[in-house]
């Protein structure tokens, strides 16, 4: 078994889920220079660094939970603690991000991509496009040997017993299943290059509204959104790991057998099929004119793929006609003696464009290298990015804190100081404090006159020493001279001369 170097450029945006639906919790929305973005956010790591953990605690102890989360986005630095970050394409993510943010009864949920754990880098899984692969031979075989899948699935659309014994006839048991020789690795995309839009349910009938909601969602980026090609790489290996020279997928007993190239013409018509009965069913009516005109992009690409190329719909909202084999109509109610409709609306991006188509190609291993080498600076200079940010952003912290503790201590002598003074000031007699706070400036003016008024109850020495410290003050204050004085003032004057033997 040897290895295909693969290109996957997605032609349309890809939404693969991991499963879970995140809140504002784990994401913050930033209205930025180049448009908003979702930053998914480490919390832990946030309240463990935060430098007030009583204000924390009495801020998630309440039951306001709404507004725990309006703190958290208006306070986390998300150059610190993000650990990724993706475009919203709609504004009505951000719209509804700030205006319901405070909103008890609304949880605000996305639905964010699956991602390399240690890249942060969004994935496409192999297992999804071998998963996509395996519907293309499953209905070649449905129909090539009379198997009646559709007749043994049960009626709530469950694969039952019957089923799974006649897909194991022509495939297999599950452990040593025929499509273990086809080995699809993952492709990575370029780190941070993931957006946000709406999924929105579009129904053929323009007067119906579509109330089931759907969480925004992380989507690749694509040749239709973008405007230009996205491309992936990956690898892609074909037949038995003992025999390097058959690259070949034989299933049914060995009846049938492709070659990687045959895989591809196998798949072009299956999915083929699909995108012109989509496109005639729902984008040829009037209200879907938008999305047909955006689909003129890869008419081309999907209808007509050259050999060497495969086109396949992979991820969530590639809708039941893509991801099940022909002749798959579920068993909807019977009202007025006919079966309801099924099929009947479409989830798009944004309300324009659909979701999950992709083209793969046999690349060259030079377009390989150069992919992997392109994906590598892109994703260090990510990452370099990310560093110098988290750096100006601790060095920032830390001089905030360096001058909070610098604060903290110049307080801390004030206070020192000031319950020093108190104390001495406590032991002094009453002429002593007053003299004390005369001298420093502290006397209010009717605390002077009381002070003034108390000379002539003082001993003499002590009457010259008050004496000239409100000679010293009333010089400061320009109220020394007789012709800045009041005349109640000047008598004053006259009495403190008195006193000093300076008249």
């Amino acid at each position: 078994m040897e290895f295909t170097k693969i290109k996957l450029e997605i032609l349309s945006p890809v939404h693969i889920g991991t499963g879970e639906a995140l809140d504002p919790f784990s994401y913050v929305i930033k209205d930025e220079e180049n448009g908003p973005c979702l930053y998914s956010i480490d919390l832990p790591a946030w309240v463990e660094d935060h430098p007030n953990p009583e204000e924390l605690a009495q801020r998630f102890g309440g039951n306001n939970m709404a507004a725990v989360r309006s703190f958290i986005s208006e306070n986390l630095d998300t150059e610190l603690y993000s650990r990724s970050r993706a475009r919203i394409v709609s504004k009505e993510i951000y719209d509804e991000y700030r205006k319901k943010l405070n909103d008890q009864h609304n949880q605000l949920k996305i639905s964010p991509a699956l991602k390399n754990s240690y890249s942060c880098a969004l994935l496409i899984p192999g297992s999804s496009i071998k998963g996509a692969i395996r519907t293309a031979v499953v209905d070649y075989l449905d129909h090539t040997y009379n198997l009646d899948l559709k007749g043994l699935t049960q009626k709530d659309g469950r694969y039952g017993k019957e089923y799974i014994k006649k897909l194991e006839e022509v495939l297999g048991k599950i452990g040593e299943n025929d499509f273990k020789n086809l080995k699809v690795g993952d492709f990575e995309a370029y780190r941070d290059d993931s957006y946000f839009v709406t999924a929105r349910e579009m129904s053929r009938n323009p007067k119906k509204e579509n109330n089931t909601p759907k969480a925004p969602c992380e989507v690749t980026a694509s040749r239709l959104m973008q405007g230009k090609p996205v491309t992936l790489c990956g690898k892609i290996a074909i037949g038995a790991a003992n025999k390097k020279d058959d690259a070949v997928l034989s299933v049914n007993r060995n009846r049938d057998n492709w070659k990687l190239e045959e895989l591809m013409s196998l798949c072009n018509e299956f999915y083929g099929v699909r995108y012109r009965k989509e496109r005639e069913k729902f984008y040829a009516l009037p209200h879907f004119q938008q999305t047909a005109e955006v689909l003129k992009a890869i008419d081309e690409v999907v209808l007509n793929p050259q050999p060497g190329e495969m086109v396949l719909r992979i991820g969530h909202y590639s809708h039941v006609e893509c991801m099940t084999i022909t002749q798959n109509e579920p068993d909807t109610p019977v009202e007025k003696g006919k079966k309801k409709p099924f099929g009947t609306t479409r989830t798009l991006a944004d309300g324009i464009y659909p979701f999950g188509w992709v083209k793969l190609s046999i690349c060259s291993e030079e377009e390989y290298a150069r992919y992997l080498a392109g994906k590598e600076d892109h994703d260090i200079t990510v990452m370099c990015r990310y560093e110098e940010s988290r750096k100006k952003a601790l060095e920032a912290r830390e001089a905030l804190q360096k001058k909070n503790k610098e604060k903290e201590l110049l307080k801390r002598e004030a206070e020192e100081l000031e319950a020093k003074l108190t104390a001495e000031l406590a032991a002094m007699s009453d002429v002593d404090r007053a003299l004390f706070l005369l001298v420093r400036n502290k006397l209010l003016e009717h605390e002077v006159v009381h002070f003034f008024n108390s000379l002539a109850d003082m001993g003499t020495d002590e009457q010259k020493r008050c004496a000239e410290a409100l000679k010293v003050y009333w010089q400061k204050e320009g109220k020394w001279s007789k012709k800045n004085c009041s005349k109640k003032q000047w008598v004053k004057v006259q009495t403190v001369k008195s006193i000093l033997g300076e008249t």
